[in-house]
């Protein structure tokens, strides 16, 4: 009899309880070095020295030349996220879940590119932060790392260059009593 009290007060707490919206957000592995130039078997970077500002000045470019062999301005199958998809994808999240009850954000932001340092998974960091906080500002938002979100990639040592850094960008979202 004690296990059924038990479960009717379980019951009771689960139909009392009030339903939040929670937007999942991972994985952006954002790549500032896309380009719609790019040679997809070497990461989507550009390898001819062509920038996308080329051809947004000369648009007709696209059209005079072999348009198989430039990648999307929201990326390839092949690649990593360029900033166009990023921001797509964050102004979607805002329109279809304009006030979430939390934003959960589990990391691997930074792309799938050899030989990157501190400095730059900060700058992605820095920047993948910035476009998330525009979008949700006065959100509870949960940060977590991915595994590329170290340098090198998987190294989860005792390292506390990130977590230094998270805090400089994040310890402005907390109060006092939170810190």
């Amino acid at each position: 009899k004690s296990g059924h009290n038990q479960m009717l007060f379980v019951f009771a707490l689960i139909a009392g309880a009030t339903a939040l919206n929670i937007l999942h957000l991972a994985d952006f592995h954002l790549d500032v070095d896309y380009s719609v130039t790019g040679d997809n078997t070497h990461m989507c970077h550009d390898t001819t020295n062509q920038t996308e500002s080329d051809f947004a000045n000369d648009p007709e470019s696209l059209l005079s030349n072999d348009t198989d062999s430039y990648l999307g301005h929201f990326g390839d199958y092949m690649c990593d996220s360029p900033k166009p998809l990023v921001v797509h994808a964050l102004d979607e999240a805002k329109r279809i879940f304009p006030n979430p009850d939390l934003i959960i954000w589990t990391g691997d932001n930074v792309p799938h590119v050899d030989g990157y340092d501190w400095n730059y998974v900060i700058n992605v960091m820095n920047l993948t932060t910035s476009l998330l906080f525009s979008r949700f500002p006065n959100h509870t938002i949960l940060p977590t790392f991915g595994n590329h979100d170290y340098a090198p990639a998987n190294a989860f040592d005792s390292n506390s260059t990130l977590y230094s850094a998270m805090w400089d960008l994040w310890k402005g979202m907390l109060d006092e009593s939170e810190q």
